[in-house]
């Protein structure tokens, strides 16, 4: 893949638990007048509604990309 294609920002946003705080901090990174950038979200085994919250964004936005653990990281 040409260099040119890759995005010139990543973010990263790792979450646990905290679906209260997702939707303002995934919010304000989409808000931003700055749209060459994809956002990686990292979720260490949340154990509430989080995947299917973040699915709910994957739909709506092709710059997201999620990342599930399936054994909780110390």
């Amino acid at each position: 893949m040409p260099i040119n294609n890759f995005p010139k920002v990543t973010v990263c946003l790792s979450t646990y638990n905290s679906g209260e705080f997702l939707t303002p901090a995934i919010d304000s990174i989409l808000e931003q007048t700055f749209t060459d950038f994809k956002l990686i979200i990292s979720d260490d085994c949340s154990t509430e509604n989080t995947p299917e919250f973040i699915r709910s964004y994957l739909e709506k936005d092709s710059r997201l990309r999620y990342l599930q653990t399936i054994l909780l990281l110390d």
